[in-house]
């Protein structure tokens, strides 16, 4: 907000009141001669229900109705709202704007604040809510990064991870990890599932001793990190696709083992450029992706209230679970923009019949929200 409660060019006392005494309370202890006579600034918690006798009691006791007000409602959260006006005026402005607690209350010349000091709400997201439809890890991360950048994130899992690395053939494929020359990790839940698996088995990175290792793009590479392993490629262009042609002219892949280790549901794409390029692949399928959705009637009426303004996507399979769950028509008739993390994911979701409004340059989260961020400035380039 901007606001210093004891900026020294107004004011060097506060004092903080609240707004509403007790229940059954007969008299009240607030002194409101001396309020009103008071040289500092005056904060009100509790106070937006009782704001129209806070003002009169003031200005009934001789505070000037010139007096600078300022009501912050949701304070520090990324719903926040800022309503300002002198004391005579307040009640009427925030009624005018549907001011609903909880809210501060804050007056004084203090009040007036300094608009170059307010950073919070000029953050590049600052009230735009955005909702997240990946699997709740992925949820968790997502908000994080977007209350970082002052948005209000909604979190609808769409997805659930399942491991599958139960099953002999995983096992069978861990006991001759040393014979493949690649070994290609195409997601951050991928690497997860893989080593929750090793630690089970009382195994660690040192499985891969004998292994070059790729990644689909960087975010995958940074959880390879976590567990002490570089990668030895990732592509600049994060599909599976040209994770394959980039990695064939990188190395030479002719007569080469490489071992593919992703969803269940992923495309063909990779293991079909890395065959073509002379490589024997063997495909693994590490988890798969099944349907889990939160409240569906709940967002989509959010949906249909225009209280929502972008809908992200991450992947194929959100996509399509969002779609199982609310239909194309309630987002396509409805004032939120929709964003994917990359042209498959678009792909999908103009299959599915759903507007896409913007595809991410660079397909992760952090890209889809420089993305966002770039739409909301108007930067059209």
């Amino acid at each position: 907000t901007g606001i210093m409660l004891t900026d020294r060019r107004y004011s060097s006392q506060v004092a903080f009141i609240t707004g509403r005494e007790a229940d059954g309370k007969e008299d009240s202890n607030i002194d409101w001669e001396v309020l009103a006579r008071f040289p500092g600034t005056l904060v009100f918690y509790m106070g937006i229900g009782a704001l129209g006798r806070i003002a009169e009691r003031l200005m009934a006791c001789g505070r000037a109705g010139a007096t600078p007000v300022a009501l912050i409602a949701n304070a520090t959260l990324p719903t926040q709202r800022v309503v300002r006006a002198p004391l005579n005026e307040i009640v009427g402005a925030c009624r005018a704007e549907k001011i609903e607690p909880p809210a501060l209350i804050i007056i004084g010349a203090a009040a007036e604040g300094d608009s170059e000091l307010d950073w919070f709400m000029k953050q590049p997201l600052f009230g735009r809510t955005i909702v997240t439809t990946r699997d709740t890890a992925g949820n968790a991360e997502f908000t994080r990064k977007i209350l970082d950048r002052g948005g209000h994130p909604v979190a609808f899992s769409t997805i659930a991870i399942q491991p599958l690395t139960d099953g002999n053939e995983f096992l069978r494929i861990l006991a001759h990890l040393g014979d493949y020359d690649w070994v290609i990790f195409t997601s951050p839940n991928g690497v997860r599932v893989f080593f929750e698996a090793m630690a089970a088995l009382g195994k660690d990175a040192r499985v891969f001793a004998a292994n070059r290792l790729a990644t689909l793009g960087v975010k995958t590479a940074a959880a390879l990190a976590q567990y002490g392993i570089k990668a030895d490629f990732v592509p600049t262009v994060f599909t599976g696709r040209e994770l394959g042609r980039q990695l064939v002219a990188f190395a030479n892949l002719n007569g080469k083992k490489v071992l593919s280790l992703r969803s269940e549901l992923a495309t063909n794409d990779l293991v079909e450029v890395l065959e073509t390029g002379g490589a024997i692949v063997q495909d693994v399928p590490l988890y798969t992706a099944v349907p889990k959705t939160g409240d569906a009637e709940a967002l989509r009426r959010q949906i249909e209230d225009g209280q929502i303004d972008w809908l992200t996507f991450a992947s194929p399979s959100a996509a399509r679970n969002f779609v199982d769950a609310i239909p194309p028509e309630a987002v396509n008739a409805s004032r939120a923009k929709v964003a994917s993390i990359g042209p498959v994911t678009s792909e999908q979701l103009n299959k599915l019949g759903v507007r896409v409004d913007l595809t991410a340059a660079e397909y992760t989260t952090d890209g889809l929200l420089d993305a966002i961020e770039a739409v909301e400035r108007g930067d059209s380039s």
